[in-house]
């Protein structure tokens, strides 16, 4: 699957190519910039954070000698103060940043599903400084928050529906 987004923040505007690849084997992967997680509640809402920007879902860069699972319980913790249990990979997608028609080097992003095992007060990302904030929504609401296309919701519907059944 391919899509065509454009990222739009205060004095920030892109486009990029993004890649979905259903394959959930990450071991020859390389540049692997992010570990992104659709969490989900008992009720099946997704949680989203904002650390300052705009809404996204938790996740972030990994650490050296970090497996990607390692990576995920880092930032959740960090970014929304969630424990989370039963973690599961539902694929990656590669993006290119598309500057005057030429595509960057791509970056690999996995993406994960997970149940929240534990809210937590929220507290400070010690990375950023910023207190985050959370926000449960439907999984259909999805792209009004977060703009990342019809990949972006496919990944959303893989988590919701490996949940649900």
């Amino acid at each position: 699957m391919k899509d065509i987004i454009t990222v739009e923040l205060p004095n920030f505007k892109a486009n990029y190519e993004v890649v979905w690849y259903e394959n959930t084997d990450f071991s020859s992967l390389k540049n692997v910039k992010q570990v992104y997680g659709v969490l989900l509640n008992e009720k099946k809402e997704v949680l989203i954070i904002d650390t300052g920007r705009n809404w996204q879902l938790p996740g972030g860069t990994p650490k050296q000698g970090e497996s990607w699972e390692q990576t995920l319980i880092r930032e959740v913790k960090e970014e929304a103060s969630v424990e989370i249990e039963n973690i599961i990979p539902l694929g990656y997608q590669m993006v290119s940043e598309i500057k005057n028609q030429k595509k960057g080097a791509p970056l690999c992003q996995l993406r994960f599903a997970a149940k929240i095992k534990k809210l937590n007060k929220i507290e400070r990302d010690p990375s950023t400084g910023n207190m985050p904030k959370r926000n449960f929504i439907d999984p259909k609401d999805f792209l009004v928050y977060c703009p990342w296309g019809k990949i972006g919701q496919h990944v959303i519907d893989k988590a919701v529906k490996i949940y649900t059944g």
